[in-house]
């Protein structure tokens, strides 16, 4: 038997001992010390090869070798599947498992005690409302994605409830709202989930003030909802996006949009391909992400605006904003800008958004609907081209009622 190799060696030692078992002495032969015999072992073994080979023998041919077995086919390789293509939500164009989902609207605070904002940049769909005193406040509207916590809420407005009916019967959370205007809260075609309605789905941060304290739980919300009945899901609202980069208009490097008490302004961000959002000066940024809230697309839509009938605990005027008509818009997307148009014939009617007579394509992503109600109250840096003489869309001239307002799409 062999000796076991040492550690180390790469080939098993050679044997040198004498045998001591009984099947070595029987088959190894030995000479004349004892010792095994290989030169002797050797030559028997050739005998035995000779023999069995037929040399000096009268046994027929051997027969042939057998044919070497085929190797088998290679197996082709794996084309890797191309990853799946997911829907667009209908509200963003962000791409989405289930582009069909609940919609929840809140009333958010812009007052600057409200400020940074929690949990705003998830929502699809941003719009920016006057109300009293010259200042604003925004609706946040979400679907694709849900934040734990949105905030700070505020109370609701008239104008909530005509822009609102476009999506459907949506539920829509604020913190309260003026005693008379309850009545048309009421009989809104929305699922009330107010924090006077009830506390689920709400908490007062600890680390705000009052009245700019008040944070949703969106998820909450949603389940108290679908208790009082069939909350609108995300649907087509006849909306583009695409993400081929826009040539119209002009290049634009900032928009701002002014209240007569506060200013919203919109910067473009070249690496990160979007507007970064500015309140009154300061970046508002997101404290759930910690970056500077950022939108793909801007619209500024001019609409028509008057005095209600409502007023605030200090006597302050409420605007009731119409989104139902026409009118003219300002788009913003890839760093440029382009007038166009906007319509909504009926509340139940998405608004539709056109330039030069053809849809306006959005960019995936978040989206910001400024009303406003001259369109003197929206300025780009730099600023747009001077007005030409209206025409027809057909020659690329977004039309309005007044030449003074026709802005020239440049190509």
């Amino acid at each position: 038997m062999r000796a076991a190799p040492r550690a180390g060696d790469t080939h098993p030692r050679r044997l040198t001992a004498r045998p001591t078992d009984a099947y070595t002495r029987a088959v190894i032969p030995l000479d004349s010390r004892g010792a095994p015999s290989w030169t002797l072992l050797g030559l028997g073994v050739a005998a035995l090869i000779l023999t069995g080979c037929g040399v000096g023998s009268n046994s027929a041919d051997p027969a042939p070798p057998a044919s070497p077995s085929p190797l088998p086919a290679a197996s082709p390789s794996a084309t890797p599947s191309p990853s799946p293509v997911l829907p667009a939500h209908p509200l963003s164009g962000r791409p989405v498992q289930n582009p069909s989902k609940p919609i929840l609207a809140l009333k958010i605070d812009n007052a600057a005690g409200a400020r940074p904002h929690r949990g705003l940049q998830a929502a699809d769909l941003v719009f920016i409302e006057a109300v009293e005193g010259g200042y604003n406040r925004f609706i946040a509207v979400y679907s694709s994605t849900l934040p734990r916590e949105v905030g700070p809420v505020r109370s609701a407005r008239i104008s909530d409830i005509e822009l609102l009916e476009q999506f459907g019967r949506v539920a829509f959370g604020y913190s309260g709202s003026r005693t008379s205007l309850r009545p048309a809260l009421a009989a809104a075609n929305t699922l009330d989930v107010s924090a006077w309605g009830g506390p689920e789905g709400w908490k007062y941060a600890p680390d705000r003030y009052s009245p700019h304290n008040l944070i949703a739980s969106p998820e909450g919300l949603l389940a108290r909802a679908a208790r009082k009945g069939e909350v609108a899901t995300s649907r087509d609202m006849g909306w583009q996006f695409d993400s081929t980069p826009m040539m119209r208009g002009w290049q634009v490097d900032s928009a701002t949009i002014t209240y007569p008490a506060t200013k919203v302004a919109f910067t473009w961000d070249v690496p990160r391909r979007e507007w970064l959002l500015a309140l009154d000066g300061e970046p508002d940024i997101d404290t759930y992400t910690n970056r500077q809230i950022g939108a793909t697309t801007v619209i500024v839509q001019i609409v028509e605006q008057s005095a209600s009938q409502y007023r605030d605990r200090h006597g302050g005027v409420t605007p009731l904003q119409k989104t139902v008509g026409e009118g003219r818009a300002l788009f913003l997307r890839d760093g440029r800008a382009v007038w166009g148009r906007w319509s909504r014939p009926q509340p139940s009617d998405a608004t539709a958004f056109s330039v030069a007579g053809q849809p306006f394509a959005m960019s995936p992503g978040q989206v910001w609907i400024g009303l406003v109600d001259s369109p003197r109250a929206v300025t780009t840096t730099p600023e747009s081209p001077r007005p030409t003489p209206e025409a027809s869309p057909s020659s690329g001239v977004v039309t309005s009622p007044s030449p003074s307002t026709t802005v020239r799409a440049i190509t």
